[in-house]
């Protein structure tokens, strides 16, 4: 019997009032990254001399023509920016594609020679004064706000869930929270889904010694191994119901009852579960217990996906690759840095960690000829479609919320058609969703993103936005 639904994922705070800043990604030597200026006022003039307009931001690029473009708000309407070509030799691209002026909103990977540009949704740098320093690499807004949700999750000692799709990096932030926390004792974790059944609940909670055959000596178990500390039970989702009722006492009455004992040990474990799976719709499904969901949420904190953050991309290739930020494109090519910005990453930073380490063999530039043809396909699409041209544009561009939400509709849920019916590509419905809180999810079921065949069917399932109920993030 399906039982009824009582618990919720509480979501992480939104902010509503967003400002947008203009971010320094990556470029030759000369360029540095990291400069950011707010784009709240006149507009900016970039450019590699761009002169001595109210506002000028100098680019020592020698592809970027002398006044390039002028970036700022749209005068008529406020909430977006607008980016104009200022009649460049070597064009100004957004997200790939070549503009002559382009709204944005947020969100956007600009290119004007082979410098890379990034519109943020906030003014503030994502690293603020007296922040801790983190092993989550990345300026990005979602990620500075998960930096901050971690800080205080980890001063208290509620169980903490955490959510997020293959490879965003779930075990880093449970030892992030440990290592926050200040517990004394050790960090612990275990793959839900790989414990042998047969051997269960004694890999859990321990056993005594004669307690089955081949137990000759007794075993304190993974809970009990964590005392004073931490325990991360990844993949939380693949557990056996016995073991999930048994599992929920433990986290009830602070101890365990070791296989074959009559008495249960205490037990002071701060518990953090993590997985990719809708425990809620689980639950709801009977697939999962209910009580011990509500129990494991404590706090519920959201790991967001890569390519809702392609400026982290470019500080991760650094990372990885082990060179200064300012260096990048003396190990990759514009190309390729604009290519990966623009890529959806399926499989999220464990996809770029392992590209990485594939590519620093080559022992020299990478260009987009090293790359898997996957990697380019949205770079190659986007350079191939005409250039954008919104300089006559209407209000039409930037949908109403009850306009979108009937194009949602009447696409059954596609966001690329979605994009189709209002000139706009589907990263940029991704970024209207988040501006009117519109609820989505990512249904991702191909057995192999990587494989042509599967590539288009993964698109499919992905460009689905599906009425889940809960608010975004």
């Amino acid at each position: 019997m399906t039982p009824t639904l009582t618990a919720t994922l509480p979501t992480s705070a939104r902010v509503d009032e967003t400002s947008l800043s203009l971010v320094v990604l990556a470029g030759p030597p000369g360029v540095t990254p990291g400069r950011r200026v707010a784009l709240d006022g006149p507009p900016w003039v970039v450019g590699r001399e761009p002169g001595e307009p109210e506002r000028a931001l100098a680019l020592s690029d020698g592809r970027v023509s002398r006044r390039h473009a002028s970036i700022g708000p749209d005068p008529e309407h406020p909430d977006w920016v607008v980016v104009r070509d200022l009649g460049s030799k070597n064009g100004t691209f957004v997200d790939g594609r070549r503009a002559v002026c382009a709204f944005v909103a947020g969100g956007e990977v600009l290119r004007l020679g082979e410098t890379l540009l990034y519109v943020d949704a906030d003014a503030r740098p994502a690293s603020e004064p007296g922040a801790t320093a983190s092993a989550l690499v990345g300026p990005s807004r979602g990620l500075a706000m998960l930096r901050r949700e971690i800080d205080a999750a980890a001063r208290g000692s509620l169980p903490v869930l955490v959510l997020g799709e293959t490879g965003v990096g779930k075990e880093l932030v449970a030892r992030e929270l440990h290592a926050r926390s200040g517990r004394p004792g050790p960090f612990r974790a275990v793959n839900c889904a790989a414990i042998p059944r047969d051997l269960a609940e004694s890999t859990l909670f321990g056993h005594r010694r004669g307690a089955f055959t081949g137990a000759t000596e007794a075993s304190a178990g993974l809970l009990r191994g964590a005392t004073g500390g931490t325990l991360l039970l990844d993949e939380v989702g693949e557990l056996e119901p016995a073991l999930q009722a048994k599992l929920l006492r433990a986290l009830e009455e602070g101890a365990v009852l070791p296989v074959g004992a009559a008495v249960p040990v205490a037990i002071d474990v701060r518990f953090v579960a993590a997985t990719n799976r809708d425990l809620v719709a689980a639950a709801a499904a009977a697939e999962f217990r209910n009580d011990l969901l509500a129990r494991l949420a404590g706090v519920v904190l959201r790991v967001p996906p890569l390519r809702e953050r392609p400026d982290d991309v470019v500080a991760l290739l650094a990372h990885f690759r082990g060179v200064d930020p300012a260096r990048l494109a003396d190990v990759y090519d514009a190309d390729v840095l604009e290519a990966l910005a623009l890529y959806d990453w399926p499989r999220n930073v464990r996809e770029l960690e392992l590209l990485v380490r594939r590519l620093e063999g080559l022992g020299r530039l990478v260009t987009t000829g090293d790359l898997e043809p996957s990697l380019v396909s949205a770079f190659e699409r986007a350079r191939g479609e005409p250039a954008q041209d919104a300089s006559h544009a209407t209000r039409g561009a930037c949908p109403t919320r009850a306009e979108l939400e009937r194009a949602l509709a009447e696409c059954d849920g596609n966001l690329a058609e979605v994009g189709r019916r209002f000139g706009r590509d589907r990263r940029q419905v991704y970024r209207w969703l988040e501006r009117y809180g519109l609820p989505r999810a990512y249904v991702s079921t191909c057995a192999d993103p990587s494989s042509p065949a599967d590539r288009g069917s993964r698109s499919r399932a992905c460009d689905r936005a599906i009425p889940t109920g809960r608010a975004p993030r």
